[in-house]
Order: C-alpha cells, then sequence, then structure tokens
C-alpha cells in the first residue's frame, strides 16, 4: 500500500457520530478521548458513554477511572456513565465491556455503538467491535487526534514518529487477524 492507501485503510472517520453508547477506549493520557466523549454526549448523539481500561502499564494512571471520575466532576450523571477498569489491550476493551453491556441488561437496547480512539486506532478499534460484539449492531467511528503524537491522515509520513506508530498499527492489525481476535471491515 502507498501513504494514501495507508491513510484511508487506517484513519476512519464516520460523519454521523450518533448511536445508543460511546465506548471510549483508554489511552495514558485519558484527557483527549475524555473531551471527545463529552462532545458527544453533551451535543445529544450519545445518552451513554462507557469509559475503558485499566491502569496504564507506563504511566501507573488508571485511564477509564480517571475518565469516569472527571465526567462526574463536570456534571455527567452516574446513570449515563458505565465503567469498565480492568482492560489491558483492545481485546479485552471490548470484551469486558461487552460483559458490563450484558451485565446491566443493556445489550438488547444498543443498536449502534460508537468507538472513541485515538484516530490511527480507529480501523482496529473497530475491527475488535465487529469481531466481537453481535453482528447485528452498528459501529461508528469517533476519533480525536491525540494530543502526544500530534499525527493526522495528512501528516503521519513526515516523521519517524508517525511512521512508526502507523506501521505499528498495520502490523497488529495483521497478526490479531491471523489469530482471529479482529474481523475485517
Amino acid at each position: 500500500m502507498d501513504n494514501s492507501q495507508i491513510s484511508n485503510y487506517l484513519f476512519l472517520e464516520d460523519q454521523d457520530q450518533k448511536g445508543d453508547v460511546a465506548m471510549v477506549f483508554g489511552i495514558r493520557d485519558w484527557v483527549d478521548p475524555l473531551e471527545k466523549a463529552l462532545e458527544l454526549y453533551q451535543t445529544q448523539k450519545v445518552p451513554l458513554i462507557l469509559f475503558t481500561g485499566g491502569k496504564n502499564r507506563n504511566s501507573g494512571e488508571e485511564e477509564a477511572r480517571n475518565m469516569y471520575n472527571e465526567a462526574l466532576r463536570r456534571g455527567i450523571p452516574a446513570g449515563n456513565l458505565l465503567l469498565e477498569d480492568q482492560a489491558n489491550n483492545t481485546l479485552e476493551n471490548v470484551l469486558f465491556s461487552r460483559k458490563i453491556i450484558e451485565e446491566k441488561g443493556l445489550l438488547q437496547d444498543i443498536r449502534t455503538v460508537c468507538a472513541v480512539m485515538a484516530n490511527v486506532h480507529a480501523r482496529r478499534a473497530l475491527m475488535t467491535l465487529k469481531g466481537n460484539f453481535p453482528k447485528n449492531l452498528t459501529f461508528r467511528s469517533c476519533p480525536y487526534i491525540y494530543k502526544r503524537f500530534g499525527i493526522s491522515k495528512d501528516n503521519w509520513m513526515n516523521s519517524e514518529l508517525g511512521n512508526r506508530v502507523v506501521h505499528d498499527e498495520l502490523n497488529k492489525i495483521k497478526t490479531y487477524l491471523a489469530k482471529g481476535d479482529i474481523e475485517e471491515i
């Protein structure tokens, strides 16, 4: 694939970012995904936010718990928030979140999941959801630019960091497809 094809393959963003739940994938610097999730909620695009992510192995930050607590502090009612705080990777984010949704009796009410993740992670997050959630659901990509990297669809190829992050992501997709953990979209 050339750079343009890679950009179009990895960096997915839906124009329609409305759904039944925003599933927010945790990350070391959790403010970026929190802001995107709050934007979706405050503009009434989603009525429910599920934060997912355990303790970050590099920073020690409790990703989902920090986002959850900050959302409460900013006035989001606890009844509109769900917390999954054990996951250590994308597959666990999805599997553990599905379990919480099922335990709360919400799975039958959900038709569309809005995935909130770093832009470079969009395809793999959606592929993981598709491979591990019911087939009747729709998944929407609601990415943000992760400020730590600052890479986008248009500039990743201009830096060593951008190239490394993008090619790592492509390799992860290839590996997880071969393992059957994810499904192509």
